[in-house]
Parts: structure tokens; C-alpha cells; sequence
């Protein structure tokens, strides 16, 4: 499907892009991926200077909770996607003796890994 030239236009002028053709190239510090990579390292750092000071209290008490928090917010978003996909992906199979039997590998593949996981 081809995108019509005029929002091409429209989505360059929202954008504050001269053409939209011309990709305006981000700052290395704004792209994800070092991003990631920097926050795993400071992690890193504070973890090995939290262990030598004896910052253990606190890291428990106040830094940990977050983690906690974001973790739990993965799981409340992958547990539905990955059981939506499933599900779709099994309702999308025509033949029902492939239905069946596929369906219910992958769904007792699915609850195994869970409960393994958890």
C-alpha cells in the first residue's frame, strides 16, 4: 500500500522535517539500544559500589520496589499478549483435527512454561 505524497507532507510538517524523504539522524545518547546498554552498566556500577559500602539497607528498601514494580508491569503486559497470539493463532488453523491437536500442544506447552517460569 503506497502512501499518498500529500501525507507524506502533512507528516513532514508535523514533524518539522523539510522533505520526507530525508531522515534527520538522532544523537547517539537518544537511540535505545545505547540507552539500554547504559543503564545496564550503571547498574552494574552501583551494584558493585552497594555491596562494598554496605548500601544494602537501603537498596532494599528503596530502590528495589521499583524493580519490583516493573517487573510486574512486564508480566501484565506479556501474559495477555502471549496468550492473545496463541489464541488467534489457533482459531486461524482451518482443519480441525490440526485444530485440536496443535491447539492443545501449544496451549499445554504454553501452561508448562509458565509454570515453570513462575
Amino acid at each position: 500500500m503506497a502512501i499518498k505524497p500529500q501525507l507524506l507532507k502533512i507528516f513532514a510538517l508535523f514533524y518539522g522535517q523539510d522533505a520526507p524523504h530525508t531522515l534527520c539522524p538522532m544523537a547517539w545518547y537518544k537511540q535505545l539500544h545505547w540507552q539500554i546498554i547504559f543503564g545496564m552498566v550503571m547498574g552494574a556500577l552501583y551494584g558493585v559500589l552497594a555491596a562494598n559500602q554496605g548500601w544494602g539497607e537501603f537498596t532494599q528498601n528503596w530502590i528495589s520496589p521499583f524493580g519490583e514494580i516493573f517487573l510486574n508491569l512486564l508480566k501484565l503486559i506479556a501474559m495477555p499478549l502471549v496468550l492473545t497470539s496463541l489464541i488467534c493463532g489457533v482459531a486461524s488453523l482451518s482443519d480441525f483435527k490440526k485444530l485440536s491437536r496443535m491447539g492443545s500442544k501449544t496451549i499445554g506447552l504454553y501452561l508448562a512454561t509458565t509454570a515453570i517460569a513462575v
